[in-house]
């Protein structure tokens, strides 16, 4: 095993992916989906 296999850690999941995932498990639309991760974008 190298050095940098045994120190890097797994990245955090993205914000916008986290947000996309908890508003699918909460059955919300897909355009409000898309809406709600544009205005985090803005």
């Amino acid at each position: 095993m190298t050095a940098l296999a045994a120190t890097s850690a797994p990245r955090p999941r993205r914000l916008l992916d986290q947000v996309r995932d908890k508003l699918r498990t909460l059955h919300y639309s897909p355009r409000t989906e898309d809406c709600y991760v544009s205005w985090i974008k803005r």
